[in-house]
């Protein structure tokens, strides 16, 4: 049907009006940006465990002995000593010449130890598959060597002092303490005692969960690993797999190659300053932080892959996080820092993430095709409608939510707000109803009178 020159704004501007009340803009703030993303982003921890022989060493009784009757030999021409200043000497000689004083034996203490590394994913369907960075879930062999051997060093070490105060009778000072323990790295940095064998993964995602009581609480999955690039310079991108019976929330990757320079970036993740912070409760370092910046450069890396440059700040933990645009969608992967020069500190400012595209060559490699699935878009919805002060409507919207996936996180929250604000008289829902109505009236009338017109010219026609 043809318009009239002259009822043609007038139709236009109907539209757009019902299109106004339909749906809101595409960008988003950032807090916007945190609440739709948030669902869909969860913690990966990674643990490892080998057993850990170490060569025992022992203190030579001689040495030590002819050590204390030279300290008496001082007393004896004169020289006064307090107990404290004897242990000083000790320590002192002992660690001047650590090689004299402890001996290899023939004989291993073993023990099995753990050590666990952490970062961050995203969920990318709602049946599980998420991406996080390689590194994250596969460290270099060399890497985790070096980490197991500090870490079981760290406990004989503490374990020898132990003995030895046990043994002395006495109690170190921390400085006494601090002696012995350079004492002890250079027994072990000689000896190279330490092996590890039967070294075993196991990955893990944590995610944010509600409870029945409404609550926030968190699950802990196993994941299994569906592929896997390579630590940097190389591909950095791990795809993880975890099962559930209920449709998880996602993240949206979005519909580019590269962002441009200039672009507005938002960063989830779980930096290690925040979730090792002992002042923070283990409830609340479950909810991701959200930091945001501007795409400041486009960089190849040695291997020829590209790499988003961003002033946003990241830190440990952030490995594997989603970096998203305005209209919330994953634009990269947050996956290093740069070093600065001299300090060996992460340099503020200077951050990198894997752009999208690599991301989906992986899942288009084991055609996998990111899904969001209803509980998202119903999550979406709500939101929408919270964010237009609709809160009736999102009322509605999350407990059908509710029903389809209980634990959707974040839920009761948004509840509990709505129902607060309902009770202020903030909400807009009735307001949107009667817009809609007088729109569905003018929409109605203009078709009464188009088609009234049509029939008056085909009446003249006739005639």
């Amino acid at each position: 049907m043809v318009l009239p020159a002259k009822i043609k704004p007038f139709f236009f501007c109907l539209v757009a009006l019902v299109l106004s009340v339909q749906r809101g803009s595409g960008q988003l703030s950032a807090a916007q940006n945190y609440a739709r993303n948030r669902p869909g982003v969860v913690m990966v921890k990674t643990n490892f465990t080998a057993t850990i022989y170490l060569k025992q060493i022992v203190l030579s009784n001689r040495i030590f002995n002819e050590l204390l009757d030279s300290i008496s030999h001082l007393e004896n021409y004169g020289t006064r000593l307090t107990a404290e200043e004897k242990l000083d000497i000790v320590l002192q000689e002992i660690s001047n010449r650590p090689s004299v004083f402890f001996k290899n034996t023939s004989d291993y203490r073993y023990h099995t130890q753990s050590i666990t590394t952490a970062g961050t994913g995203f969920i990318i369907s709602d049946n599980g598959y998420l991406i996080t960075n390689c590194h994250v879930v596969d460290e270099a062999g060399n890497y985790i060597r070096r980490k197991f051997i500090l870490s079981a060093f760290q406990q004989v070490t503490e374990s020898n002092i132990a003995a030895l105060e046990a043994a002395w009778a006495v109690n170190f000072s921390d400085a006494q303490k601090e002696l012995l323990y350079n004492t002890f790295v250079k027994v072990y940095s000689s000896i190279q005692s330490i092996l590890l064998e039967n070294l075993k993964k196991n990955i893990y995602v944590i995610y944010a969960t509600d409870t029945i009581n409404g609550h926030t609480s968190s699950r802990v999955t196993l994941a299994r690993l569906i592929k896997k690039g390579q630590s940097m310079p190389g591909k950095d991108v791990a795809v993880l797999k975890i099962e559930s019976s209920k449709s998880l929330p996602t993240v949206a990757l979005a519909d580019i190659t590269l962002p441009r320079i200039g672009d507005r970036v938002y960063v989830f993740g779980y930096p290690d300053p925040v979730t090792s912070n002992e002042y923070l409760s283990a409830e609340s370092v479950l909810e991701p932080s959200l930091t945001t910046g501007i795409v400041s450069g486009i960089r190849k890396t040695t291997t020829g892959w590209n790499v988003v440059q961003m002033d946003a700040a990241i830190n440990h933990g952030n490995s594997g996080g989603p970096v998203c645009n305005e209209n919330g969608n994953v634009i990269g992967i947050a996956t290093f820092g740069s070093i600065e020069y001299g300090s060996g500190r992460l340099a503020a400012g200077m951050n990198f993430s894997l752009p999208v595209s690599i991301v989906k060559d992986f899942l288009d490699s084991l055609k996998i095709i990111p899904k969001s699935g209803k509980a998202t878009m119903l999550f979406n919805e709500a939101m929408n409608d919270y964010d237009r002060e609709e809160y009736r409507d999102a009322i509605k919207k999350i407990k059908k939510l509710q029903k389809l996936n209980p634990a959707f996180p974040g839920l009761s929250y948004y509840l509990s707000d709505c129902d607060t604000r309902i009770k202020s008289g903030q909400d807009k829902t009735e307001k949107k109803i009667r817009l809609g109505l007088v729109v569905g009236g003018l929409f109605i009338l203009l078709v009464i009178l188009l088609w009234f017109r049509r029939f008056l010219i085909r009446r003249k026609a006739s005639q």
